[in-house]
C-alpha cells in the first residue's frame, strides 16, 4: 500500500528525524516528492509513505503526535 502524505512541520521540531524514525520505529518505506525545510521557519513536506496499511496508520498516527500537521491525499 502506498499512502500520500503532506506535513506542515512547526518550526521548533524541523531539525527534529522525522522520516528515519518513520523507517526505523514503524517499518515503512518513505519518498520524499517534495520539500521546503529552511530551519527558520514552517517547513512543509509532501511523502509518500509505503507498506502495510497497519504501519502507515501507526506511522500517520505518530507523526500528528509530534504536533506536525498531515493532510491525507
Amino acid at each position: 500500500m502506498v499512502k500520500k502524505i503532506y506535513l506542515t512541520i512547526p518550526k521548533d521540531i524541523v531539525h527534529k528525524p522525522i522520516i528515519y524514525e518513520l523507517i526505523t520505529k514503524h517499518k515503512v518505506k518513505p519518498n520524499i516528492l517534495e520539500a521546503k525545510l529552511d530551519g527558520e521557519s514552517v517547513g512543509t513536506i509532501l511523502v509518500e509513505i509505503e507498506g502495510n496499511s497497519e504501519n502507515i496508520k501507526k506511522s500517520i498516527l505518530y507523526i500528528k503526535e509530534q504536533n506536525i500537521k498531515v493532510k491525507e491525499s
